[in-house]
């Protein structure tokens, strides 16, 4: 993606990339896992840290979340939500936005999952 001319991180005066670890970054989404009824962490595989301008974008990106099931995946989204949207996360100088994709091409016919579902890396930067 990186090598092609139109790629939209072209668009973003400096951007940053992370592959998060599980065992050892403390980077996560926290939300409530009803089944085993206790706060559980979520990790997204990827974060990208964008700036163009005064605006800044986190993009969480998870290509494993529709892979490895769904019984939790709502939890995991729900919790992203409640931390992230409808949030007002800017300040005097600078505006923020964060974002959250599941990476994949296959779809699970949820209106809720499917929103934050996406393969096409122009759509997601």
């Amino acid at each position: 993606y990186l090598e092609k001319e139109n790629n939209h991180l072209n668009n973003y005066d400096n951007w940053y990339f992370s592959k998060l670890q599980e065992n050892t970054d403390k980077i996560f989404i926290p939300y409530i896992d009803y089944d085993k009824s206790k706060v559980s962490n979520f990790y997204p595989d990827f974060i990208f840290w964008l700036k163009k301008g005064d605006d800044y974008t986190i993009k969480f990106i998870d290509p494993k979340g529709l892979e490895q099931g769904t019984y939790n995946l709502k939890d995991k989204l729900e919790g992203f939500e409640k931390i992230f949207n409808n949030k007002n996360l800017s300040n005097d100088k600078y505006n923020f936005n964060v974002e959250l994709y599941l990476y994949n091409k296959s779809r699970k016919n949820n209106e809720f999952i499917d929103k934050y579902v996406e393969f096409n890396l122009n759509e997601i930067f």
